[in-house]
């Protein structure tokens, strides 16, 4: 299958943790066929772990949050995340001084995806890797096609007993997660 993870989240960080889970409990356990609470904790864990996977394997959010990004300068900033309900611009002046940008200086187009952020009459900037900072909340309700990508993914966590992603490749998943992951990466609009 080949999914590489995204460069995007080579710069990105989640903020906000989110108040909640995409899919349910119940969801999950419906997708696992479990029909008593033994597994409980487990499945819970692990759902949590999918959401964390399906951030670093393709820069999707399955839920509401915040994240800040990373980048050298103004041009060609794109948010490859989901549906954007905040956004705020900071970033680092020629005396290495953090400022916000004012909201008049720039722009986004809220109901795209990927948004792209244009600035105008861009201030300048300390030389630094990670001169501008973009924090944006996502707005948007989970898509079926993520919540379907998250429960193939506690399918395979649960069948390996694995509950910490922070280590997961692409490669670790059954293919059919693969797939899925795949298609939610070239298609969805979250």
């Amino acid at each position: 299958m080949g999914l590489i993870p995204h460069p995007f989240f080579d710069n990105m960080e989640l903020i906000t943790a989110p108040a909640g889970t995409a899919i349910t409990l119940t969801e999950a356990k419906e997708h696992l066929r479990i029909l008593d609470d033994s597994f409980d904790t487990i499945i819970q864990l692990e759902i949590e772990a999918a959401q964390i996977a399906m951030m670093r394997l393709i820069s999707v959010l399955p839920f509401v949050g915040t994240v800040a990004f990373y980048e050298r300068d103004f041009d060609n900033i794109i948010l490859d995340v989901s549906k954007i309900a905040t956004i705020v611009v900071k970033y680092f002046d020629e005396n290495n001084a953090e400022q916000t940008l004012d909201a008049s200086r720039y722009n986004f187009f809220i109901n795209a995806y990927p948004c792209s952020l244009n600035v105008t009459d861009a201030p300048s900037l300390f030389e630094r890797p990670d001169a501008v900072t973009v924090e944006c909340t996502t707005s948007t309700a989970t898509n079926e096609m993520i919540k379907q990508g998250l429960k193939m993914i506690v399918g395979d966590l649960f069948e390996t007993r694995q509950t910490d992603a922070s280590g997961m490749t692409i490669s670790q998943f059954s293919i059919n997660t693969q797939f899925q992951l795949s298609l939610i990466s070239k298609r969805i609009e979250v």
